[in-house]
């Protein structure tokens, strides 16, 4: 082995631990721009939905149960009013809650509502208020018959 292949070789592992400071500072100031750039994230649109979709698969809301389980994603007709309403988001008083049940036709089966908040607000650009909406497919039972049909879901949340 030639002298100049050693030197070179010991400079090569002499600049590992130079290399690994180097790399770990670069993470740390990425990590730290990182931080920063998602301290502000909007969450409202996930929050609205995460309070849609405990109407539909949380045991005190509306959902069909027998003896033996609950059916997430199945609406019990008889629970889709506004007691089972007022217990699912009890204490949710900032925020306005409207499902309205339509049969596969889009024809209004039954409308419930919580907290009374004017829903037209929703057609406005307002900065005080952020609206959610969503229509999701649901089976739900009626006489123990069931039924296909669309739940509309609006909320509308007071910003603070």
């Amino acid at each position: 082995m030639k002298k100049g292949a050693f030197i070179l070789s010991i400079e090569l592992l002499q600049s590992i631990p130079k290399l690994i400071m180097i790399s770990l500072t670069i993470v740390v100031i990425f990590a730290s721009i990182q931080i920063y750039v998602n301290r502000d994230r909007d969450v409202r649109d996930i929050e609205s939905h995460l309070l849609a979709q405990r109407f539909f698969y949380s045991k005190n809301c509306a959902i069909y149960s027998d003896n033996a389980r609950a059916y997430p994603g199945i609406i019990d007709f008889s629970k889709f009013n506004e007691n089972s309403l007022g217990n699912c988001y009890a204490a949710e008083s900032n925020i306005g809650f409207k499902f309205t049940l339509k049969d596969i036709g889009s024809k209004v089966i039954k409308e419930i509502k919580l907290n009374d908040v004017p829903f037209d607000l929703c057609n406005v650009k307002n900065k005080n208020f952020n609206c959610y909406f969503n229509k999701q497919y649901v089976l739900y039972f009626d006489n123990n018959v069931k039924k296909q049909g669309l739940v509309d879901t609006w909320i509308i949340i007071k910003n603070e």
